[in-house]
C-alpha cells in the first residue's frame, strides 16, 4: 500500500474541532453541549435534545478527555480552553449521578478531570477529581463491565495510580478484582460473567464482556504482581474462544436483543462495544502486558473481521460514521493500535487510507456527519459522536503527537 497522505484527515480533525469549539456554551468557566441522547422509557427510540451530560460515554468528561489529546495535537489553545471547561463542567454538575462506573459514572468523570485538570496545572480541578475516584474506591463493586462495573473501575484506579505513584488506588483495584474472581460463572468451556442489565447474561465483547474483563483483570495482574488474576484472563480468553464463529472470523453479540429468530445465525457485528474491534483492542492490550504469541493470533483474526467490515460498509453510507462505539471510528482505534503495538506501518496506512475513504462519503464537514445516537442527531459525546470522530482523525493523522486515551484501548495502562 502507497503512503497515504495525512494532511487531508488533520484537516478534517480540525474543522471538527472548530465545531466543538462554536458549538460549546461556556458560562463561568464550564463547558457543556446540546445535543441528542437516546430517549428514555417514554420517548421509546425517538430522540430527544439535552444540555449537562457529564458521563465519560457520551458527557462532558469525555468530550474534555478527546478534546485534550487532539488540541495538544494541533496545537490548539481554543479547544484546550473548552476542554478544561468541560472536564470543570463534570466534576460541578455530577451530584444527581449515582454510578460509579468508568463510562457511565464518577470513575470516568474523576480520571477525566484529574489528567485534564493535571496537565493543564489546575490543581483544583486535578484535586476533585482525586476526591471523586477516593469516593469510587471506598464504594462496594456490584456490577462487573467495563462500562459501568468492576473492569473498568480497575483500569481507572490504575491509571491513577500509574500518575501518582501511590499504593491505595491498586489496594482498591484488588477489590474490585477479587470480585471478578467472586462472581465469575466458571465453565468448563471458559469463564463468563453475568450481567444484571442484560437478563444474566454471560457476554463476550469489549464493553459489557469478557474481553473488557480480560484486559482489566491482566493489568492488574501486571501493576500488582499478582498472578491469581490471570486465572479470569485464561477463564475469559476461553469462553470467547468458545463463541468464536470461524465461518465469520468473528464473535457474537450474545444479548437478546440481537437474537431475534429463534435457529437464526448468531450476529457477529465488528464494534468497539461489541463483536471483533473490541476483542482485538483487548487482545492488543494484553499482548502489551505479557507478550504471547496466541493473543497476536485472536488479534490477526479481530484486525482481519474488522477491516472486511469497513470495506463492506464503505460500499455505501457508514450510517454511525466515524464514532467510536459502533461507527467505523473503533476500527480505526485498532488498527492504529496494532500499529503501535506491532510496530508495523501497514497497520497504520491501512487506518490512513480506510478513514480517507469513509470521508469520501461522509463529506469535509463535520456538521453533516451522523452520530451513534437515534436518528443520527448532533452529538458531541467521546463514544458516539464529534469529539470520538475527532480524536480518531487526529490519533490516525497524527499518531506521533496525540496523546493515547487508555481508557478506549489505544494503549493501555502501563
Amino acid at each position: 500500500m502507497n503512503a497515504i497522505d495525512a494532511t487531508p484527515l488533520r484537516a478534517c480533525a480540525g474543522r471538527a474541532a472548530d465545531v466543538l469549539v462554536e458549538t460549546a456554551m461556556v458560562v463561568g468557566g464550564t463547558s457543556t453541549w446540546l445535543g441528542v441522547v437516546a430517549g428514555g422509557a417514554d420517548e421509546g427510540d425517538n430522540a430527544i435534545y439535552s444540555t449537562g451530560q457529564v458521563t465519560l460515554y457520551d458527557g462532558s468528561a469525555g468530550i474534555a478527555m478527546a478534546a485534550w489529546s487532539v488540541a495538544r495535537a494541533l496545537g490548539r489553545d481554543d479547544l484546550a480552553k473548552v476542554a478544561l471547561g468541560a472536564a470543570r463542567h463534570a466534576v460541578a454538575t455530577r451530584g444527581p449521578l449515582a454510578a460509579t462506573g468508568l463510562f457511565d459514572g464518577l470513575a470516568g468523570i474523576g480520571l477525566a478531570a484529574f489528567e485534564v485538570g493535571t496537565c493543564a496545572g489546575d490543581r483544583k480541578l486535578g484535586a476533585g477529581g482525586l476526591d471523586i475516584l477516593g469516593q469510587v474506591a471506598a464504594a462496594p463493586p456490584t456490577e462487573v463491565d467495563l462500562i459501568g462495573g468492576s473492569a473498568g473501575i480497575i483500569l481507572a484506579l490504575l491509571r491513577v495510580a500509574q500518575l501518582t505513584g501511590a499504593a491505595r488506588w491498586r489496594t482498591a483495584a484488588r477489590t474490585h478484582g477479587e470480585h471478578l474472581l467472586a462472581v465469575a460463572n466458571r465453565h468448563p468451556w471458559g469463564w463468563g460473567w453475568p450481567l444484571a442489565a442484560f437478563d444474566g447474561r454471560e457476554l463476550c465483547g469489549l464493553a459489557h464482556g469478557a474481553a473488557g474483563i480480560a484486559w482489566a483483570m491482566g493489568a492488574l495482574a501486571a501493576a500488582t504482581g499478582d498472578s491469581h488474576f490471570l486465572a479470569a484472563v485464561d477463564g475469559a480468553r476461553r469462553y470467547e474462544r468458545s463463541w468464536f464463529q470461524r465461518v465469520e472470523n468473528n464473535w457474537p453479540d450474545l444479548r437478546e436483543t440481537t437474537q431475534t429468530t429463534p435457529g437464526a445465525a448468531l450476529t457477529c457485528p465488528a464494534y468497539w462495544c461489541h463483536g471483533a474491534t473490541g476483542i482485538g483492542l483487548s487482545r492488543l492490550a494484553l499482548f502489551r502486558l505479557d507478550p504471547h504469541l496466541a493473543l497476536i493470533a485472536e488479534a490477526t483474526s479481530a484486525l482481519q473481521a474488522a477491516t472486511s467490515a469497513m470495506s463492506r460498509e464503505l460500499d455505501g453510507y457508514p450510517a454511525a460514521g466515524l464514532t467510536l462505539c459502533h461507527g467505523l471510528g473503533g476500527s480505526l482505534l485498532l488498527l492504529a493500535a496494532a500499529h503501535h503495538t506491532l510496530g508495523e506501518a501497514s497497520h497504520l496506512e491501512a487506518a490512513r487510507w480506510l478513514a480517507a475513504q469513509a470521508l469520501d462519503r461522509l463529506g469535509p464537514d463535520p456538521w453533516a456527519w451522523p452520530s451513534g445516537v437515534p436518528n443520527g442527531g448532533f452529538s458531541a459525546g467521546l463514544m458516539t459522536g464529534l469529539a470520538g470522530a475527532m480524536y480518531v482523525l487526529s490519533r490516525v493523522a497524527e499518531f506521533g503527537e496525540a496523546e493515547p486515551l487508555a481508557v478506549l484501548g489505544d494503549q493501555g495502562p502501563a
